[in-house]
């Protein structure tokens, strides 16, 4: 999980969120489980740039192991609920 960009912690931040949520639309779980261990309080409530939650992106692509490493990650029971789990 290497910094890519100069200019600190800010641009790691964003390089770090963008291939969460490019892992999490695209289904690389391995990606995915390896930020999220990586980083212990990672938020996954992160969003594109068109407001799509990562969660949101691997349901509608189907990606069911990155949904699953997900809701395990995610404190909000309506999420769990919301999908029926």
């Amino acid at each position: 999980l290497r910094n890519n960009h100069y200019g600190g912690e800010m641009s790691q931040k964003v390089d770090i969120n963008e291939r969460f949520i490019y892992a999490c639309e695209n289904g690389d779980y391995p990606t995915v489980k390896r930020i999220l261990l990586a980083i212990k309080d990672f938020n996954i409530e992160i969003t594109d740039s068109l407001g799509r939650t990562s969660l949101r992106l691997a349901v509608e692509n189907e990606h069911l192991e990155v949904v699953t490493v997900l809701l395990e990650k995610s404190d909000s029971a309506k999420m769990r609920e919301a999908l029926l789990l």
